[in-house]
């Protein structure tokens, strides 16, 4: 007989991975600090921010890779049958990489597309390459995350990221002062991600060869494709919304202001609400039955309430100057406009975080399918608020970037908060 949750074991489960995810973006950060202390740091941190962002974008289909092993590492053929289904993708991705680092591509992607000098072509072609191992790593890190989440060791989950962020910074140390930033900003975060996945591979194994070699209730590759599909999607879409903003933000009339102030207020918010995605795992791993949904749904209700909360007290006080001028050191020509975007940004934790337990929710009962429309609606959002700025030239970029996020987040919440309701209906 199940037995009931409790709101200790759902927060016991959670503010483990909470930290897990205010640590990866810690982790980005020590890389960007280290290249600022550099040599010609603008050329590096844009090289490495361009490099980032594409390898980001490109692997975004196994950024859902925990969500589908929780929901498919049954048996130790399960496993074998998990590297099967993404073993595609990571030749897909090792082929672009290949392309975008030895071929004309590079050129176009990171000088046309994203308008680098010669100087950031140059470094960002490499650090995509030297980035790759990420991918396959990946896929066993997620493995190990999804065996710790169903045996409620999260706090094993977040030793395995402290210790990727100790590595990386110990790489970043012993740099030498010739390596280009950007290829030592890909070199720290293969290396970190390396020595994180190897941890918790052996954090992990016993329970590994806990799991049955044949499952009760075997999959098929293509069960695992249409549930793993739509979450795909999601995460690209995901990865997308910014691409979309910075698209639209390049044709207002400071077209520079404009992408450094959403940038600035973008990065804020990713701190803010990189958390949040954590409830989509742990809805996923405790949600046994309809009572649980419930409870961790109000679970979800109050960390939101949270950040929330953190959000006004540092977008609406002002604390917001301190964080603005004294911690991210920004001139008085950024300064304004990315305090005027601030306050914007208020129903950002609200609506991005009840869309995280809403698919959460969805994973756990099997039903992804919404997910490809929700991607289809925050996209569509999106453009539909970038379009302000051909009749707004003037508009302020943050503000637009902000209202785009935070409408998609919106838009998400309706479509699978819809889609849920007709299913416990059984419509």
């Amino acid at each position: 007989m199940h037995t009931p949750l409790r709101y200790r074991d759902a927060y016991t489960f959670l503010f483990p991975l909470i930290f897990m995810a205010e640590l990866i973006v810690l982790s980005q950060t020590s890389i960007h600090a280290f290249i600022a202390r550099l040599e010609a740091p603008a050329v590096s941190l844009a090289a490495f921010a361009t490099a980032f962002a594409f390898h980001t974008t490109l692997g975004s289909p196994l950024w859902s890779l925990p969500m589908i092993a929780v929901s498919f590492l049954n048996s130790r053929q399960a496993a074998r049958q998990l590297i099967v289904f993404v073993l595609p993708v990571l030749v897909a991705t090792l082929v672009v990489d290949l392309l975008v680092t030895f071929t004309s591509l590079g050129d176009w992607l990171f000088g046309s597309v994203f308008g680098g000098s010669a100087a950031v072509v140059e470094q960002a072609r490499y650090a995509v390459l030297l980035m790759y191992p990420v991918m396959p790593l990946v896929v066993v890190r997620a493995s190990s995350m999804a065996l710790l989440m169903m045996e409620r060791k999260t706090y094993l989950i977040t030793l395995g990221t402290l210790v990727r962020l100790g590595a990386l910074v110990a790489f970043l140390a012993m740099v030498p002062p010739e390596m280009p930033g950007a290829v030592a900003g890909a070199l720290a975060h293969s290396v970190g991600i390396a020595v994180e996945t190897g941890l918790m591979m052996a954090m992990a194994w016993r329970a590994g060869r806990r799991l049955p070699l044949l499952a009760e209730r075997p999959h098929s590759i293509g069960g695992m494709w249409r549930f793993s599909f739509p979450l795909m999607i999601n995460y690209v879409a995901e990865s997308g919304v910014a691409v979309t903003v910075n698209f639209f933000l390049g044709r207002l009339a400071t077209p520079d202001l404009a992408l450094a102030t959403f940038g600035v207020v973008n990065g804020l918010m990713s701190v803010m609400l990189a958390p949040l995605r954590s409830l989509e795992q742990t809805i996923q791993v405790l949600g046994k039955q309809i009572a649980d949904h419930r409870r961790l749904l109000m679970l979800s209700a109050q960390v939101i309430a949270l950040f929330t909360f953190l959000m006004v007290l540092i977008f609406y006080t002002p604390l917001q100057w301190w964080v603005i001028r004294d911690l991210m050191g920004l001139n008085d020509r950024l300064s304004g406009p990315v305090a005027e975007a601030m306050p914007y940004a208020l129903l950002t934790a609200f609506f991005w975080g009840f869309a995280a337990s809403l698919r959460g929710l969805l994973a756990t009962l099997r039903h992804t399918r919404p997910m490809t429309l929700s991607a289809m609606g925050r996209l569509g959002v999106v453009v539909a608020v970038g379009m302000i700025v051909f009749f707004r030239p003037e508009a302020n970029g943050g503000i637009v970037g902000v209202v785009a996020v935070t409408g998609a987040a919106l838009a998400e919440v309706g479509i699978l908060g819809w889609a849920i309701t007709r299913l416990h209906r059984g419509v």
